[in-house]
Formats: C-alpha cells, sequence, structure tokens
C-alpha cells in the first residue's frame, strides 16, 4: 500500500509540473529543442519509470519506499514554494532565451539558483529508490540530471550578461541546486 501512495504522490507531482508548464511559465517564445527534449522525455521518463516499476518481480524494501515518498513530497514542496516566489509568466521554459529583467531571490530562491530544477531532479531522484536502484531508474536520473545542470549553465550565463553586478553576487551567495552544498 505505502508504494502505491508513493507512486501516486510522484505522478501527482508529475502532473503538477506538466500543469504549471502550461501556466506559470513565459511561452511566447518558440520552444527551443532542448526545451522541446524536457517537454518529451518528462511524460516519457515518467511512463517507463512507472512500467518498470509495475514489473518488479521482488518488493521493494518499506524504507526505500518511504525514502521515495519523502522525496517526492519534497520535490512537490521545492517545487510549491519556487513556484509561490516567482511571478506567474516571469521565468522561461527550460533552455528557453526568455531572461528576466529582474532577479527573483526570495523563498527558495534564496538558497539556490536553480529551485525549479532542485525540484525536477527530487522528483527523477525519487524513481531510484521507488524501484529498488533499478537501472532505468538510474539511468533516466542521469539523463536528466545532465539536462538541467546543462540549462541551469545557459540560463546563468544569459542572467550574468542581462543583470550583470547583481546576478554575480547572487550566484556567488547561492548555490546552483542543493542550499549550501552545490
Amino acid at each position: 500500500m505505502l508504494e502505491i501512495v508513493a507512486v501516486l504522490v510522484l505522478l501527482g507531482t508529475v502532473v503538477w509540473f506538466s500543469m504549471a508548464s502550461f501556466s506559470h511559465f513565459e511561452r511566447n517564445t518558440p520552444p527551443s529543442r532542448g526545451t522541446l527534449f524536457v517537454t518529451a522525455m518528462t511524460p516519457a521518463g515518467t511512463i517507463v519509470n512507472f512500467m518498470v516499476w509495475r514489473r518488479l518481480t521482488e518488493p521493494v524494501a518499506q524504507n526505500a519506499t518511504l525514502l521515495a515518498l519523502a522525496l517526492g513530497l519534497l520535490a512537490a514542496a521545492v517545487f510549491w514554494s519556487a513556484q509561490k516566489s516567482a511571478p506567474s509568466r516571469l521565468l522561461g521554459r527550460a533552455f528557453s532565451d526568455h531572461t528576466p529583467g529582474t532577479l527573483v531571490d526570495a523563498g527558495p530562491y534564496a538558497y539556490v539558483r536553480n529551485p525549479l530544477y532542485t525540484s525536477y531532479l527530487i522528483y527523477w531522484l525519487a524513481w531510484v529508490p521507488l524501484m529498488g536502484g533499478h537501472w532505468v531508474a538510474i539511468a533516466i536520473f542521469a539523463v536528466m540530471l545532465a539536462t538541467y545542470v546543462g540549462a541551469a549553465l545557459g540560463e546563468e550565463r544569459q542572467l550574468a550578461a542581462r543583470l550583470g553586478a547583481s546576478y554575480q553576487a547572487y550566484a556567488a551567495r547561492t548555490k546552483r541546486f542543493i542550499p549550501w552544498v552545490v
């Protein structure tokens, strides 16, 4: 039963992510190839993870399931907090050329530069314990980690060019994805 709850939390979280991509982010620019990749990979990776999870023959340890549930809830909480902190339509989608003219440094943005990407990465990481460390979940997490690191680096270059010293000072006092770590 706990596994079902964890899966429902993860599926609900990814649906929320998807709905927010239509309602919260700037959409006036045509999507880039990177944006299209993320848009396709999110449901595809989720479906693949779900299908592999359904076919697991060995039960996953309860501690692993609890960790997956906790990570799923954390992903949702970080996403909610980041979404609440950034005004609607201010931020661009991953890999877009949209660069806001103002710096968001409230809420989770006071600690990390990319809390939305952090929430997405926590989501993908949650599948790993839920699937007992299955190689498919690890591979999808690795692909999405590389994808969001690439997106973050590009966005940070754009923000540094547009916002100059204020962004550089912000970047010096915050971490990219995990507060006080990285």
